[in-house]
């Protein structure tokens, strides 16, 4: 946001010499406007794994509703290739920030950036994700997938928490799976990697996890009379790059290539797969705590968005999540 503020201020300077003081300097109103924007009615938003998949997708959505987006990924070549992807008036309203989330530094630097520079902060779509990895940990030593689908999210959501709290219906997404059906509820044992290591099994888990989090910061937000929702979603069936990543890194079960194929025929595109998190950022119908996904022909494979029901979660098992990541992650805000 800094850079297209700079872009304006300069242009300004150079058309008031150009026409003189009392003369009105944006000679090209249309010109002026896809530089400065609407600053005044742009709305903030934070979007982990934004270069790609549903990230990707959600980002075209919300730069079209007004939204400044930083696209927060660990490669910058590949956010500014999706970038450059993007309509050219649109481009001046995103912004890489790095953001690695088996990396705790890393996310504490990327949280940092944004309190410095914003003062509002009205969506964070915790949309990253692995699925099915070989074994390996994170920086600190977490299992990868719990890592970082969970573990990373909720600590960038709890540095976040500040700027959140002092933004009006401020909207925190967390991306979970129709994997969460079968995952388990995290013990402090599953977030270390153990010799009984399950790819399918700990992203599971991890997918239930993140509609624990979910969960959990609705109640810390009922709690503490933060004006804010807290929303979980996931995509159902959809094709993305999260299934092709999966073979790159070694991954085990029908992903790939292959699965991706399947999923243009029988699932749906990233752009309908986004819609999920897309209502729970734009629309005025959701409350705290709601968690929302495809629903059609009894399937929640695929279909429109619509909130559902967990049955997962229970509020005994809520409360252990809660008082483990708060504890594991010295969370000040859950």
């Amino acid at each position: 946001m800094r850079q297209r503020f700079e872009l304006s201020a300069v242009r300004l300077l150079l058309n008031i010499f150009r026409v003189g003081l009392f003369e009105n300097p944006y000679l090209n109103p249309i010109e002026s406007n896809q530089i400065v924007g609407e600053a005044r009615n742009m709305k903030i938003a934070l979007i982990t794994g934004a270069n790609s998949g549903l990230g990707y997708a959600s980002t075209q959505a919300l730069l079209k509703e007004n939204y400044y987006i930083y696209m927060a990924c660990r490669s910058e070549a590949k956010a500014l290739e999706a970038i450059n992807t993007f309509d050219v008036e649109l481009r001046d309203k995103v912004e890489y920030i790095h953001c690695d989330l088996s990396s705790f530094d890393s996310i504490r630097a990327c949280a940092d950036h944004i309190l410095k520079n914003e003062k509002q902060l009205n969506a964070v779509m915790l949309n990253a994700g692995l699925m099915a990895t070989p074994p390996s940990e994170t920086k600190e030593g977490y299992e990868m997938q719990i890592g970082v689908n969970v573990l990373g999210h909720a600590l960038l959501a709890d540095l976040l928490l500040p700027l959140i709290k002092t933004t009006p219906d401020a909207r925190v997404i967390s991306l979970s799976s129709v994997a969460s059906n079968s995952g388990r509820p995290l013990q402090k044992e599953m977030l270390k990697l153990t010799k009984e290591y399950r790819p399918w099994g700990s992203y599971s888990n991890s997918k239930l996890g993140d509609v624990y989090y979910a969960k959990a910061l609705a109640q810390y937000f009922r709690e503490q009379d933060i004006d804010a929702l807290s929303i979980a979603a996931h995509p159902g069936g959809t094709a993305s790059q999260l299934q092709i990543n999966t073979r790159k890194m070694g991954g085990v079960g029908i992903s790939g290539p292959f699965w991706v194929y399947v999923m243009k025929f029988f699932g749906m595109t990233i752009h309908q797969g986004a819609l999920s998190q897309l209502m729970g950022v734009l629309s005025n119908e959701v409350k705290n705590g709601d968690y929302i996904g495809p629903k059609g022909s009894g399937s929640a494979f695929k279909g429109n968005a619509k909130v559902i029901e967990n049955y997962s979660v229970t509020e005994d098992n809520l409360e252990d999540f809660r008082s483990l990541i708060k504890n594991e992650l010295s969370l000040t805000h859950l």
